[in-house]
């Protein structure tokens, strides 16, 4: 039979919802002549997204969204946003959500989850995550880095899971953040970042 293998990493830039279709033609006479190639019956799949849970921030109106201070939290229906620590905290230096526009990936856009203002000047603001429950896998965008951000993933208790660092340099590049834990543990993810930084598109597996 004929076997072409396509990377994971192709296919998961496939958006949830779309359709793949796979069209083989061929040519079984291993002649030039258009005549004799063969059309095969196009087969068409559905890209779900495997996920338990999606979140991408749309749902939220900025205006009704109070930004937070240092030690303050803000509560979701997936998960409480702390605003945990900040080497250098100025009177305008928060945590909210906005309105934001990015051009590639098209994900980026919309509202998102700002921590730190305003721009320019480190603050090393700190930030945790809590889910409301456990999940084997996370994954989130980021966004607006100007210099590296350490993330740490976290389970019931507040330990260390796995930590990462998501190279920074590139104020318009995205980054899909993830963890796979392999067991139902996540709890929650803890986030250094020295300036402004965003994040969007919250995704969990149960």
């Amino acid at each position: 039979g004929l076997r072409i293998p396509i990377a994971r990493s192709i296919l998961e830039l496939l958006p949830d919802g779309s359709a793949l279709k796979v069209v083989v033609r061929a040519n079984i006479k291993g002649t030039d002549d258009p005549f004799d190639v063969v059309d095969f019956p196009v087969k068409t799949y559905d890209i779900g997204s495997g996920w338990t849970s999606i979140w991408d921030l749309d749902d939220l109106d900025p205006t009704q969204v109070t930004p937070i201070k240092m030690g303050e939290t803000l509560p979701f229906p997936l998960m409480d946003i702390t605003f945990t620590t900040a080497a250098v905290d100025p009177v305008n230096n928060t945590v909210g959500v906005e309105e934001f526009g990015h051009e590639l990936p098209d994900y980026y856009s919309g509202v998102v989850l700002y921590i730190g203002s305003p721009e320019g000047g480190a603050k090393d603001n700190t930030v945790t995550i809590t889910f409301k429950r456990n999940w084997s896998r996370v994954r989130f965008a980021m966004t607006s880095l100007d210099n590296d951000v350490t993330v740490d993933w976290l389970n019931a208790t507040s330990g260390v899971i796995d930590s990462e660092t998501v190279v920074g340099g590139d104020t318009a590049e995205g980054h899909d953040v993830e963890h796979d834990s392999g067991t139902v543990n996540i709890r929650g993810v803890r986030i250094r970042a020295t300036d402004v930084i965003r994040l969007d598109y919250f995704k969990f597996l149960a």
